[in-house]
């Protein structure tokens, strides 16, 4: 089911106004424009951004027959990733764990706890740090248990691998982690170093915007089927990398020729 518009409800009516999804190549090529910002009267409100409207649409597919039971997330900020979530799994007791290094982080665990009290969602957003805090939250509010858990709390290769050990050992048997931001933040090195520690699989999601990395058994054909969706072979990437380089050459060229004529006498400066 289709949430985003219920989402921009949700924040608008909280007095937001919301950017996201917007494509980089209209915002002069800017890496942020397809995530997500909250403004209050025109001016950026949160530190942080939000996921991507296809990060949403990720999300949507991978709910649409996967239906965890227990949700953990490290990182709430405004509840943004939180309300998205439990939009799409009602049947789920969703917990999220965010340090509240800001006062407006503060404001976001207070707001989205009220979200989910206003929706009837089961959703809990508690302040807290990982990896000393997740063993706490998650057998205090979870029964000691994750069936789904992601991750998008400070992006470094060191804490996403604390991250990672700290709730491994509540990770269901089928369970499922998502790391947001793990290729646009360059944290390749830390996907890999859990790779080696996990008993499962870890693949890259390179049809989502930040380039998540999602750890899953490999036993659910609902999960890797969105799985296969946002990921893609090797030759293609390469393909593709060789396109855009030779697209990018083409373009250089006809700006070259084409100064190189309106440059008249001085058009041996445009020589290669």
């Amino acid at each position: 089911m289709p949430i985003i518009n219920k989402l921009f409800e949700i924040y608008e009516a909280r007095g937001f106004e919301v950017s996201s999804g917007l494509n980089p190549c209209h915002m002069e090529n800017d890496a942020a424009a397809p995530f997500t910002c909250l403004f209050k009267n025109g001016t950026p409100y949160t530190n942080g951004l939000g996921i991507a409207m296809q990060e949403i649409y990720f999300l949507e597919c991978l709910f649409a027959d996967y239906r965890p039971k227990k949700i953990f997330l490290i990182g709430n900020s405004f509840g943004w990733s939180t309300i998205a979530i439990a939009l799409l799994n009602p049947q789920a007791r969703i917990v999220a764990l965010d340090s509240g290094g800001d006062p407006k982080s503060l404001e976001g665990l207070e707001m989205t706890n009220d979200i989910g009290r206003e929706l009837t969602l089961d959703v809990k957003a508690v302040k807290g740090i990982s990896p000393q805090d997740v063993g706490t939250a998650v057998a205090e509010h979870l029964d000691g248990s994750i069936d789904f858990c992601f991750i998008d709390g400070l992006h470094t290769n060191e804490q996403i691998v604390l991250d990672y050990k700290a709730v491994q050992p509540f990770l269901t048997e089928n369970g499922v982690m998502l790391f947001h931001d793990a290729i646009s933040c360059g944290m390749e090195p830390g996907i890999e170093e859990i790779k080696e520690l996990a008993n499962g699989n870890i693949d890259y999601l390179q049809g989502t915007s930040s380039g998540m990395a999602i750890l899953h058994s490999g036993n659910l054909s609902e999960v890797t089927a969105t799985v296969k969706t946002f990921s893609f072979d090797d030759r293609l990437l390469d393909f593709m990398k060789q396109k855009h380089r030779q697209e990018k050459h083409r373009h250089l060229h006809r700006w070259k020729r084409s100064l190189k004529k309106r440059a008249g006498p001085f058009s041996f400066l445009f020589t290669q």
